[in-house]
């Protein structure tokens, strides 16, 4: 699966060209330096660039790198943007670059609000479909749902923001047959919206059922392999058929999207109307409705560690149907088990009992800060969004294999989470909306004129590192932040998905403290002076910017911003 074609944002236009004028400069050079260019996040007071070159000898590469920097403050004249200092610092082998950060901070903010919603995303292709296979959905029997589905699900619907955004078009494949008790549990997380619309036709499992039976890995009844899988299975109605999932590997192994598959699968089996053969058949289905309309590139499954070996047996059963097409790709995104600790004993809550105990955490921490008035069903609203927001974090803001650990008290069934970051990102959210508020009371009161349009702003007030850091951190590094989170997958032919799901989460996370505590110290609404006025309203931008970048990136994890709090 390759990139989509990329809306190039501000700054990696600049980093980009940074990059090309390096390289055919060294290449011109005839000088076989290795170099690397680095973005800095503090201290920018030396540079917002370092170009750092690799063994570097001062006697053989002082010039060098003094021409460099010349010759590419020079070619920055025409860019869109200029480099406002370019410096080799010979003693240390590297040229230290310095953006015009008022010039930055104007083009970047018509950038963002001009761009809306899709700051930082790649236009839809139309034709290019991945697919993401919920798994652990099709493996659910039990009554209660399980904090590893919960998981998987939200992991599910995290992935497909992220691809969305990145110019792909997704289908989701869930059952949509769950049980009604289950549907409620989902609907608290806000997860029941997966289970829509999974099902294009109905479905049956018998054409790829019979597509299998014709294929050459098919194993014999008189195998001698089978004699103990055969006496194990001499009750059952249904037909099973088994397979050499190792021939078929060893058969193919210039394949690299094979690569990394466990040398442990031998045989697998299936009959007629097993779960995996409904999900298979699930799969299929979406793949052959899609002919003619486009081409699903793609399916990624989405399954707990604990599930890894059987989904890899899956996997290869669709490879072993006659119609299963060469150009579809499989990967695995596996993400680690939720399991809980702490006391004498270890007590895992089902994910009704979990939610139910977060929403009453939240809501004792609610009346403790607002009092009895938070009451009614605008607050009971509230709260439910505040625990979703927090689950989610907890959820998503581990590394997809690393495993979630719940910490519990022994004999109590009490759930005791640390994980407040979701609350903390929505109340500075609505802090910041809460500051607009307040703006335009005061100019609907006569105290401030409006806010005039960003052309006329003069950006140069906003003068502290801090302001620059917030801007060129997080508003202008958010477009490569959503790269980022797919660009390792795209770039990979392996069968294990490298998407960074816990990205945004940290993303969100850095930006909320660093907001917070500029916020806490700059008093942005200042006194009506007229020449208190510039600086407010390129303050005012500034926290405009930030505001949207918030806005969108809780969007990829679905999760609905708060205006107050």
């Amino acid at each position: 699966m390759e990139d989509c074609d990329e809306k190039i944002f501000i700054l990696g236009d600049i980093s980009s060209k940074i990059e090309r004028f390096v390289t055919k400069f060294i290449e011109i050079s005839g000088d076989q330096l290795e170099w690397r260019l680095l973005k800095r996040t503090q201290q920018f007071s030396v540079g917002d660039f370092s170009l750092l070159i690799c063994k570097y000898n001062r006697e053989k590469h002082e010039q060098v790198i003094q021409t460099l920097a010349i010759n590419l403050l020079e070619e920055s004249r025409r860019w869109r943007v200029a480099i406002k200092d370019c410096n080799a610092a010979v003693t240390e082998g590297k040229v230290n670059i310095r953006l015009d950060h008022t010039a930055m901070i104007r083009e970047g903010a018509k950038e963002v609000l001009s761009s809306d919603v899709g700051y930082g995303k790649c236009a839809l292709e139309e034709f290019r479909y991945v697919m993401l296979n919920c798994h652990e959905v099709f493996d659910h029997e039990a009554d209660a749902v399980s904090l590893d589905l919960i998981r998987s699900l939200l992991l599910a619907q995290h992935t497909k923001r992220l691809l969305e955004a990145n110019g792909f078009n997704t289908i989701v494949n869930c059952r949509s047959d769950t049980k009604q008790q289950t549907t409620a549990t989902l609907g608290h997380y806000q997860l029941d919206s997966l289970l829509k619309d999974t099902t294009l036709r109905e479905i049956t499992t018998d054409a790829l059922f019979e597509q299998l039976k014709s294929s050459r890995h098919r194993l014999s009844e008189k195998d001698s392999r089978l004699a103990g899988r055969q006496n194990r299975n001499k009750d059952t109605v249904m037909q099973t058929l088994y397979f050499d999932l190792h021939a078929f590997l060893e058969e193919d192994r210039s394949n690299t999207g094979l690569l990394g598959y466990c040398p442990s699968l031998h045989i697998a089996e299936a009959s007629c109307d097993c779960s995996r053969m409904r999900e298979l058949s699930m799969l299929d289905c979406h793949r052959s409705d899609l002919a003619g309309q486009g081409s699903i590139e793609e399916c990624i499954h989405i399954v707990c560690a604990d599930n890894e070996f059987s989904q890899q047996q899956l996997d290869l059963l669709w490879r072993l149907a006659p119609d299963y097409p060469n150009s579809l790709k499989q990967t695995h995104l596996v993400h680690g088990v939720v399991t809980a600790r702490g006391g004498q004993g270890l007590f895992l809550p089902t994910a009704e009992e979990f939610f139910r105990t977060k929403r009453v955490f939240t809501q004792e921490a609610t009346v403790h800060k607002y009092g009895d008035a938070a009451m009614g069903e605008s607050w009971s609203e509230l709260i439910d969004a505040l625990t979703v927001a927090s689950i989610k974090f907890e959820m998503l803001s581990k590394t997809c294999r690393g495993d979630v650990k719940l910490n519990v008290k022994a004999g109590e069934s009490v759930i005791v989470s640390s994980e407040k970051m979701g609350s903390f990102v929505l109340y500075n959210f609505a802090r910041l909306c809460t500051l607009f508020e307040h703006f335009q009371e005061k100019v609907d009161h006569g105290v401030y004129s409006p806010l005039p349009s960003v052309e006329h702003i003069d950006f140069s007030f906003l003068r502290e590192e801090e302001e620059w850091m917030l801007f060129y951190n997080y508003v202008l590094a958010y477009p490569s932040l959503v790269r980022s989170t797919v660009s390792d997958h795209l770039a990979s032919n392996g069968h294990a998905a490298k998407i960074h799901t816990h990205k945004v989460c940290s993303f969100l996370s850095y930006l909320s403290k660093d907001f917070s505590s500029y916020y806490n110290r700059v008093h942005v609404l200042g006194e009506s002076r007229r020449h208190l006025l510039p600086q407010m309203f390129a303050r005012l931008y500034l926290l405009k910017t930030i505001q949207l970048v918030m806005s969108n990136a809780l969007a990829l994890l679905d999760i609905e911003p708060l205006r107050q709090m």
